[in-house]
């Protein structure tokens, strides 16, 4: 090893006596092992971080992992305990008697000497506090029965409460509420907290809780805490209590701390190790051959300046070039051969180059006598876009003649749409020529690229838009091709004027795109889909059309039969817009303008016809096409064009066609939706039908057997209402069915189902209805809705109702059963005097056609 180092300090002080060549190897070497132990040392120390994170994140999800099924455990404790609670009073009747009920329910609290909720409590139905069993916790007098709370911050006593309500039975005074308050405190954390960590409970951005009663710190303390701090990682974990709730709900932190494995100075050390490690086995196995190949180049190095100085091979040439393939033949020798090589050719190559020229020259005479007539502009360029040549026939397509067109870009002969990003900027020598010509974006139309294998070139077919001298515009078919002129690439390019042709083209190509857009809308219209989703496609098979210059936005209106535009689809659209185009009149803004006048409205730009403004609104043009339908409005295409957009008549013409399909398509679309109500409703009232009514019967059954829910089946038979249609009427007893219905809806929830089933009979569906007494409620309230009179023509009609209930799953978990024993109960209504209640009892009627025979027989 000491050798080694001898040798590197002599290679060190003779630093100035070496090649160029040697000194830039010897300083990238250098520069290399200063940065490999650099990167040695960050290596270390990041896969050190890497594992300790890695550890940490393992740590971390296991604990999160371990509280958050330990707070789903106390959660469900609590929750057993409460329902206990709750099942005992009720067990023991103890709130049924109004009188000592408070002594007992007392007595039984004192009795249970259970610690686990902090204060019980019972809350009437409108939430007024009746019964608190001790004053640990402030109250409120009365507890909101239509903010559900789970949790609750005594302020006064700063304790966080987990709160439980129950409803409750309270004998006269109906259905109440059991209030159940447990107190989450130190105490609670410490029995259940990990080893190795430390928990708080934070409520509110405030902590309220913590596992280590010696510790007191704040949130923003454990926040600062995370991170590195001497040599410990410290990390904070977060764990709602219950992340399904929609109340607020405090979250666990959990706090943990990581030391690190190995300290800096051990990394610093091992790394400097490896260095030095790595400089001696580098010096032995490359440092020494390295020095003999330098001294080789360098010899080549200095025989090639020679050769080029004199431009002859000398003897001292050729025995400096011998020596430099002695002792090893390898890649360095062949160099040096090729050197040799390389000088007896020279002297043949110059006199080859005469001889090329002369034969360039008359190739050339005979290329212009050729291209001059030609009609096709035929013209030369190289790889810099520069014409070199230009034929005769180019001063009548173009209008420049040879002269004024040589050393300017072929990129002045293409023309580009202002702002596109291919654009050329004023400068004859443009580089964009090669975009321009080969990439297919903007004007390229066609590319067919063709190989000539005996002369290994390339050949490419471009469709593109020219410009002449006095800035018009034409279609041109560039046929290129590229060759090898003395190592310098060249391109030959035939341009014929093909702007008929394309005329013809384009004419073909939109009249076919409108076929098949027109058939689309045509189809769409006779798919089975509702209403909105029709247009929806309709709106992106009109914005999809390639030929129509319009943005990929726009939005349709329907008229609602008052006067006004709704706004049903849109794409695109502005956040305000959506909002101040929601529903708007006829007559305002462009969109209201177009129902207004009945004809299509097209602006430019933003002018004083935009009613609907705002800041940042970019600039923008519109057509605003009316949906007609004979003489009336059905609604209002809008869409978008570019700004200072020309108006074009053919484009109107088809969008104006489109609406009208559009049109009619809203009217079939409206057609069958009435038909399909008609089938389902009831013409009169507009209820459900008995079809209908069984449909959504059916429905809630599979809802109720999924969630083991109740539900309710009424059946209401109107009385007297035969007196009132034979005394005043048809028309009369129509009028009455129609305000029965409406005095019903006002009694009923919009889950409910009302449904007629023909005459003066109604059924009623009470899903998620609970206990039978509240299915009695519900039906005793649409009772009392009848006693005010109905005055049809001045004449005061009164008319009762006689109501059957039958409930699920108690008295039948199928269609047929439920409706005949709600028909029955009703008729024990009619036969016990009319105009009442009743729910359906097993034990009068056990047997449905006894049943039957007894009601038919009354």
């Amino acid at each position: 090893m000491s050798n080694a180092i001898v040798a590197t300090l002599q290679s060190l002080l003779s630093w100035q006596s070496r090649s160029a060549l040697s000194r830039q190897a010897t300083k990238n070497i250098l520069i290399s092992l200063i940065t490999a132990l650099l990167l040695t040392i960050l290596l270390e120390a990041g896969s050190q971080k890497e594992v300790l994170d890695q550890t940490v994140r393992k740590d971390s999800l296991v604990l999160q992992q371990f509280y958050h099924h330990r707070l789903q455990q106390i959660e469900m404790e609590w929750q057993q305990q409460a329902m206990q609670l709750r099942s005992r009073i009720e067990f023991m009747r103890l709130l049924e008697q109004p009188t000592t009920r408070w002594e007992l329910l007392q007595s039984m609290l004192t009795a249970t000497e259970s610690d686990l909720f902090t204060t019980v409590a019972i809350a009437s139905h409108a939430g007024q506090i009746l019964f608190r069993n001790n004053d640990a916790l402030s109250l409120p007098g009365s507890w909101p029965t239509d903010d559900h709370k789970d949790w609750l911050m005594d302020e006064q006593n700063q304790q966080l409460v987990r709160v439980f309500s129950q409803r409750i039975w309270l004998g006269p005074d109906g259905m109440g509420y059991l209030l159940l308050f447990r107190l989450v405190d130190n105490g609670l954390l410490y029995q259940n907290s990990h080893p190795k960590t430390s928990l708080f409970l934070s409520w509110q951005e405030r902590l309220v809780a913590r596992s280590n009663h010696d510790q007191a710190v704040s949130r923003s303390d454990l926040v600062r805490r995370v991170g590195w701090s001497a040599g410990v990682r410290h990390d904070l974990v977060d764990v709602p209590w219950s992340a399904q709730s929609a109340q607020p709900s405090p979250v666990l932190l959990v706090q943990t701390s990581t030391p690190l494995l190995f300290s800096l100075v051990d990394t610093l050390l091992h790394s400097l190790f490896t260095l030095l490690s790595m400089l001696l086995l580098l010096w032995v196995t490359f440092g020494i051959w390295f020095m003999r190949v330098t001294g080789r180049i360098l010899s080549l190095s200095q025989s090639a300046q020679l050769f080029a100085a004199t431009n002859q091979m000398s003897p001292n040439l050729e025995q400096d070039l011998a020596a430099i393939c002695h002792p090893t033949r390898d890649e360095i020798c062949v160099l040096a051969e090729s050197l040799h090589n390389l000088a007896n050719n020279v002297t043949q190559h110059d006199r080859d180059q005469d001889a090329y020229a002369a034969q360039l020259r008359t190739s050339e005479e005979r290329f212009r006598a050729l291209t001059n007539s030609l009609q096709d502009t035929i013209l030369v360029f190289d790889d810099d876009g520069v014409i070199h040549y230009w034929s005769r026939s180019g001063e009548r397509m173009f209008g420049y003649g040879a002269a004024e067109i040589a050393g300017r870009s072929v990129a002045q002969l293409l023309h580009v749409k202002p702002g596109s990003s291919k654009s050329h900027n004023n400068n004859w020598h443009d580089d964009n020529w090669r975009d321009l010509l080969q990439l297919p974006v903007d004007y390229l139309l066609y590319t067919s690229p063709m190989t000539d294998a005996d002369h290994a070139e390339t050949a490419w077919s471009v469709e593109r838009s020219c410009l002449r001298c006095n800035g018009t515009i034409f279609s041109g078919e560039w046929m290129l091709s590229n060759w090898n002129n003395a190592g310098k690439q060249l391109y030959t390019a035939a341009i014929r004027d093909v702007s008929e042709r394309k005329h013809l083209e384009d004419r073909n190509f939109r009249a076919y795109v409108n076929r098949i857009a027109l058939s689309a809308l045509l189809e769409i219209s006779l798919e089975p889909l509702e209403l909105h989703h029709k247009l929806e496609v309709a709106m992106n098979i009109i914005l999809t059309v390639p030929w129509l210059a319009i943005q990929r936005k726009g939005s349709i209106f329907l008229a609602d039969g008052n006067g006004h535009l709704d706004l049903v689809v849109q794409q695109g659209l502005h956040e305000h817009l959506l909002t101040a185009c929601q529903h708007i009149p006829f007559g305002f803004c462009l969109c209201g303008r177009a129902a207004a006048e009945k004809e299509v409205v097209f602006a430019q730009q933003i002018d004083h016809r935009h009613d609907v403004t705002f800041a940042g609104i970019k600039p923008h043009g519109h057509y605003c096409i009316p949906l007609m339908l004979r003489d009336e409005v059905a609604g209002v295409l809008n869409l978008y064009v570019d700004p200072m957009r020309r108006h074009d008549p053919e484009e109107e013409a088809f969008l104006v066609t489109a609406a009208n399909m559009l049109a009619e398509l809203i009217a079939r679309a409206r057609i069958e939706e009435q038909i399909k109500h008609l089938a389902s409703h009831d013409q009169l009232t507009g209820l459900p039908n008995r079809r209908m009514f069984q449909e959504f019967l059916s429905n809630d059954l599979r809802q109720a057997s999924r969630t083991q829910q109740s539900l309710a089946v009424a059946f209401i038979d109107l009385d007297r209402f035969k007196q009132v249609n034979d005394t005043l009427g048809h028309e009369a007893g129509d009028i009455l069915l129609k305000t029965v219905t409406q005095r019903f809806k006002s009694c009923l929830r919009d889950s409910d189902t009302l449904a007629r089933m023909g005459g003066d009979e109604f059924t009623l569906i009470l899903p998620n209805i609970g206990h039978s007494s509240h299915a009695w409620l519900v039906a005793d309230k649409i009772r009392h809705s009848l006693d005010e009179p109905i005055v049809i023509f001045n004449t005061p009609c009164s008319v009762g109702a006689s109501i059957g209930l039958s409930l699920y799953p108690d008295h039948g978990h199928d269609i047929d059963t439920l409706l005949q024993r709600a028909d029955q109960a009703m008729y024990q209504v009619k036969s016990s005097g009319r105009n009442g209640v009743k729910v359906y009892e097993l034990s009068v009627n056990p047997d449905p056609d006894c049943a039957e025979k007894e009601i038919t027989g009354a």
